[in-house]
């Protein structure tokens, strides 16, 4: 009977280098980029995610991820609607205006209301959602949404790798 091999030790790294560590791995997951948009008192809010991902068909569902400590964080969570812009390729302003610090992300840029929630114009797909579930965990929460419309155009994705906006996507024929 063959013994089972010792358990790997991958040592105890400090927070900060498991951290440094895990940004620098999970910078090699491609992602596509989206802006989220809310509105509360007529005050717009909105932010950059590249965690955005299909949750559910039926209904039909979407969830992301927002850092507790960003601005956007409340007025994103206690939104009773929300908008989610999928960015097309040529809307890498957009996504570094609203991944900034900025205090008026929305100065300067063409957008209007939808209801009650801020509308970007031009994505490659827009999704009007109603948040169901936040759930907190370390320094992030994770909101589900239920789709309620939704968009949709031709076109390529704005897609963020290794920390850089702007990659190309290329159809290989095999």
């Amino acid at each position: 009977m063959a013994e089972d091999p010792p358990p790997a030790d991958p040592g105890s790294p400090t927070k900060e280098t498991a951290t440094t560590d895990f940004r620098q791995v999970m910078s090699g997951h491609a992602a596509g980029v989206a802006v989220v948009t809310a509105g509360r008192a007529g005050s717009p809010a909105g932010l950059t995610v590249t965690s955005l991902t299909s949750f559910s068909d039926l209904p039909p569902s979407i969830c992301f991820n927002i850092g507790v400590t960003a601005r956007s964080h409340q007025p994103v969570i206690n939104a009773d609607a929300i908008g989610v812009h999928m960015l097309a390729a040529g809307q890498r302003r957009i996504a570094e205006v609203f991944s900034s610090r900025v205090d008026d992300k929305f100065s300067g840029l063409d957008w209007s209301w939808d209801g009650s929630v801020p509308r970007l114009p031009g994505a490659l797909a827009y999704l009007l959602c109603l948040p169901v579930a936040v759930f907190r965990h370390g320094d992030h929460s994770l909101v589900v949404a239920e789709v309620k419309r939704m968009e949709a155009a031709e076109g390529s994705p704005l897609v963020y790798l290794r920390r850089s906006l702007g990659w190309q996507l290329v159809t290989v024929n095999r």
